[in-house]
C-alpha cells in the first residue's frame, strides 16, 4: 500500500479530504480518482470499468507534472506577477500609466483584428 506520495513539482499539492470535506463526489466517482481509505490506512483507485475502488500497492507514489505544463504555469505566474507590479508602478508613474493604457489598447486591437482575420479566412 502506498505510505507516501512524492513529486519533484513545486506546482502540485496532494490535498486531503475528510468526511466533512471530501474532495472526491462519492455518489459519482469517476475511472481514475484516487481517494485515502482511512479504515484501511491505504490510497485507492477507482475502476469505472468494475465499478470499484481497488487498492494501490507500493510504498511510494511519484506524481508529477509534464516538463511543458509547468514551464507554461511558470510563465505564466511570471507574467501575472509583471503585470501586477507594472500596475502598481502605474499608480504613482504617469509615463507608465499612460504606458499601460497604449498596451491594453494594443492588446484590445489584436483582439479585434485577429476576430476578423479568423471571420473572413471562415467565410472565404
Amino acid at each position: 500500500m502506498i505510505h507516501q506520495i512524492n513529486s519533484s513539482s513545486s506546482l502540485l499539492n496532494v490535498f486531503v479530504g475528510s468526511s466533512s470535506n471530501t474532495y472526491i463526489n462519492m455518489n459519482a466517482p469517476s475511472s481514475g480518482m484516487l481517494r485515502w481509505n482511512g479504515v484501511q490506512n491505504h490510497m485507492e483507485v477507482f475502476d469505472g470499468g468494475s465499478n470499484t475502488w481497488s487498492p494501490i500497492y507500493g510504498s511510494n507514489a511519484s506524481i508529477n507534472l509534464h516538463h511543458d505544463a509547468e514551464e507554461a504555469l511558470k510563465w505564466a505566474m511570471r507574467k501575472m506577477a509583471e503585470e501586477k507590479e507594472w500596475e502598481q508602478m502605474a499608480k504613482t508613474n504617469k509615463t507608465l500609466e499612460t504606458a499601460l493604457e497604449n498596451l491594453n489598447k494594443a492588446r484590445e486591437q489584436m483582439k479585434i483584428t485577429a476576430h476578423l482575420v479568423r471571420e473572413n479566412e471562415r467565410l472565404a
